[in-house]
């Protein structure tokens, strides 16, 4: 599919379809990070959302994961994708009043 990103895209789609796997899905995702990355001009946004899906993945191979990351820095995007988890914060302590 040298070149011919649109069907590409379109065979990509398909085979996200029949993933079955998480590594199945990674795969897809970073194939399809590439083609975005190539098109001319790139689709960065759309590239930068394949790569961090991957990221996503709790068992997305490490290399893809590695692939991903290193992508997404060249893009300028963070590789983080999960927002922090707030912390629960500690009651306030009691103040003392005084009893009538």
């Amino acid at each position: 599919m040298l070149a011919d990103y649109v069907e590409a895209l379109k065979t990509l789609n398909q085979a996200l379809a029949l993933s079955e796997t998480q590594a199945e899905k990674a795969q897809v995702y970073a194939q399809r990070g590439l083609v975005y990355e190539a098109t001319n001009p790139p689709l960065t946004e759309d590239a930068i959302r394949n790569w961090r899906w991957i990221l996503e993945l709790e068992n997305a191979p490490d290399d893809l994961k590695a692939m991903a990351t290193d992508h997404l820095l060249a893009l300028g995007a963070e590789p983080v994708t999960s927002t922090p988890t707030p912390t629960a914060s500690a009651p306030p302590a009691p103040t003392a009043t005084p009893t009538p």
